[in-house]
């Protein structure tokens, strides 16, 4: 004599979730090139590129062992945080030996010699440039591949060109 078992309610649910949710990866494809759904993902909205302008235009360069450097750690700990990463840690390092660029003087050579002013632009050297640009006298001439810095300096009277104006002269 066969004995006949019912089946548990929830074993019918289960497996209907199952055919369904078989029946809903089946309906997704992969898309047909990859490259081009990295490449749509890649030019989505990402911080990544705001992220990169703010670094390097807001807190500036980062020599070793300096401020900006302290400067640049503190913002990529709050910058990870506001992502909601609980634990963030830095390890603290020291630098035996630290270079950080004082005065130059600089000067143009050939064809026609003249002086050239260098100055140091800490922190956000955009700002040092473009009041710069606007402060002094004569003839001025910022080699920027800086869209940002280009419309500010020329509003500032100075002339503007892009970097391979200036390899081009070497």
């Amino acid at each position: 004599m066969a004995v006949s078992r019912a089946m548990p309610p929830t074993r019918p649910v289960l497996a209907l979730g199952l055919v369904l949710a078989g029946a809903s990866l089946a309906a997704q494809t992969a898309p047909s090139d990859p490259r081009a759904a990295l490449k749509a993902r890649a030019e989505g909205d990402t911080p990544l590129i705001a992220d990169t302008f703010e670094l390097c235009n807001r807190i500036g360069g980062r020599i070793t062992g300096t401020t900006a450097l302290d400067r640049a750690v503190k913002w990529g700990v709050e910058k990870f945080k506001s992502l909601g990463i609980d634990s963030v840690d830095t390890e603290s390092y020291g630098v035996p030996v630290l270079w950080l660029p004082g005065s130059v003087d600089v000067a143009a050579t050939a064809p026609v010699s003249f002086p050239v002013r260098a100055v140091a632009a800490p922190g956000s050297g955009d700002d040092t440039i473009a009041a710069l640009a606007g402060d002094l006298e004569g003839r001025r001439l910022v080699v920027t591949a800086d869209r940002r810095l280009r419309e500010r300096c020329t509003a500032a009277g100075a002339s503007v060109t892009g970097p391979s104006w200036l390899l081009g002269q070497l």
